[in-house]
């Protein structure tokens, strides 16, 4: 047998000494391809970014990568040079340090000194045009796609990296969130929101009109600006342009959006991505290659994807089963976690969660909350039940500070979270067991999610279970890693049904039904 050629024969850096299990035929498989959509499915421990940049390297097409978040896009410039495209706001101005490029005076109509030789925003759009493989993030791709000016050329291959948020990011590029201030600002004619600018259509009767008048005083204080470089006119410019961009998305709207309107702030969105993904994702680029730990042939449909268009293949999980069980374990009485459960099932439930957090306090672990009414009912009753257990818990905005002090703390300690589902990685002893305290069902009050809900039966179902996959995937992380994940709601019972059409096998073969809490697992020094 041919042995197969190590990653550095792909020109990867030489710290990828071997391919990871599945990892070479997967690269092989997806170069092979004929159709222009091709979907990884890859768990944890995969390498999908060494996956990507290796087809990247063999196709030898110009390539670009988005991922959705800063941090990955940056870990992608770190293993493999890559050059790098990001917001404005990640640029610091050469005029004045205090402020980034997005506040520097070019964008306001200056002729800058800088912009061509030196600015690093510029910079960086300059290195990306004249480069083979460029990456960047989803958020940006699609920004240089609505300002126009800006642009870091055509591509051959297009690698969607967390594919599983690509339909999010579509309609959060083409959703609008407008305020009746705004409105009544704008020169519009309109006296309460909601009423003459009520359906979509009179929406966009409104912009055609409210778009002509809001270019006539930025002109105006485009030209105060050049006569005086006033910091007032300045941030006036910026909130009409704000308001530009706003006003040119709802004159792309198309009659089938859905409205809505509170507390003075109105909202139009498309009810689903895939009449849009072309223009504001795919661009026309020959080759998409899709990777995900969690995306399904659904993820794609939403996309506009047709099945006999999509090549698809599912890596298995290298980690083994044992080292990430999921374990239903029952509540007596059974308790479904909602608004509608009784005092008497939300005791059995919270106790439940104490017996399993006491007979692991030599260990440390994460309580899944979903809410943060549920993370202030779990958090006191375990402090009032185990008083030795140091608690971690946040806020929505000192979420990363607490994370890190708990990630430093020695055990007995826990992570009571709302929102650590995605984002935050928890390997070895940094958490060995999670509590999946309610599934994670998503908040279908929206008119746009009633809207997909009552169209697609199954898009709550579909959402969930990309959620729980993310959130049961946070503690295992590596081949010798291992954790516990512990489900205490009873929904789990019938929700498992439905769900299994849309989780890949790797997933599916890990879950376990229990009758009492599973004895936990010694842990070996140096384990």
């Amino acid at each position: 047998m041919k042995p197969v050629s190590p990653p550095r024969d792909f020109d990867l850096p030489a710290k990828f000494i071997s391919w990871r299990p599945g990892q070479f035929n997967a690269v092989k498989n997806a170069a092979m391809v004929e159709q222009r959509h091709s979907l990884m499915v890859a768990p944890t421990g995969a390498g999908k970014s060494v996956t990507a940049a290796a087809l990247a390297k063999l196709l030898g097409k110009r390539t670009l990568i988005l991922t959705s978040t800063k941090g990955l896009q940056r870990q992608y410039v770190s293993d493999f040079g890559f050059a790098n495209v990001e917001g404005k706001t990640s640029y610091r101005c050469l005029v004045d340090s205090q402020w980034t490029c997005e506040d520097g005076p070019c964008s306001f109509g200056y002729d800058c000194e800088y912009r061509n030789d030196g600015c690093p925003y510029y910079a960086a759009l300059k290195e990306a045009r004249r480069s083979h493989v460029v990456i960047t993030n989803y958020a940006m791709w699609m920004a240089l796609r609505d300002r126009e000016e800006d642009t870091i050329g055509k591509f051959e291959l297009l690698i969607l990296d967390e594919a599983h948020d690509v339909p999010d990011w579509v309609c959060s590029n083409l959703a609008v969130e407008i305020t009746r201030k705004e409105v009544i600002e704008s020169g519009g004619k309109v006296a309460e929101m909601g009423q003459p600018v009520g359906s979509v259509q009179k929406w966009i009767e409104w912009a055609g009109g409210a778009l002509q008048d809001v270019e006539k005083s930025i002109a105006v204080v485009q030209k105060e600006i050049k006569e005086a470089r006033n910091r007032e006119a300045v941030r006036e410019l910026k909130r009409l342009q704000s308001l530009e961009r706003k006003i040119k998305k709802i004159l792309r709207a198309k009659a089938d959006w859905v409205t809505e309107t509170s507390d003075g702030v109105s909202r139009l969105d498309p009810v689903w991505p895939r009449e849009y993904t072309e223009t504001v994702i795919f661009r026309g680029t020959p080759r998409i290659y899709m990777t995900s730990a969690t995306a399904t042939e659904k993820t794609v449909s939403m996309l506009g994807v047709k099945p006999g268009e999509l090549w698809r293949m599912e890596q298995q999980s290298t980690f083994p089963v044992a080292s990430r069980l999921i374990t239903y374990v029952p509540t007596y009485p059974s308790a479904r976690v909602d608004h509608r459960m009784t005092p008497e099932a939300e005791k059995s439930w919270l106790k439940l969660i104490a017996q399993i957090v006491n007979s692991r306090l030599d260990r440390k672990g994460i309580l899944h909350s979903v809410s943060y009414k549920r993370r202030d009912v779990i958090a006191a009753f375990l402090q009032k039940e185990i008083p030795s257990l140091k608690i971690f818990t946040h806020g929505s905005h000192n979420t990363a500070l607490q994370v890190v002090k708990f990630k430093a703390a020695k055990p007995p300690a826990l992570l009571v979270s709302p929102s650590v589902s995605t984002g935050f990685d928890f390997p070895l002893d940094q958490a060995r067991y999670q509590v999946i305290c309610k599934i994670p069902f998503p908040d279908a009050r929206s008119n746009v999610m009633k809207a997909r809900c009552k169209e697609d039966k199954d898009y709550a179902f579909y959402l969930t279970a990309q959620e729980l996959i993310q959130m049961s995937g946070r503690a295992t992380r590596a081949m010798d890693d291992w954790s516990e994940n512990l489900i205490v709601d009873a929904h789990f019972e019938w929700f498992w049904n439905k769900a299994k059409p849309f989780v890949p096998k790797w997933f599916a073969e890990a879950v376990r039904f229990a009758r009492t809490i599973p004895q936990a697992p010694k842990i070996k020094e140096g384990n």
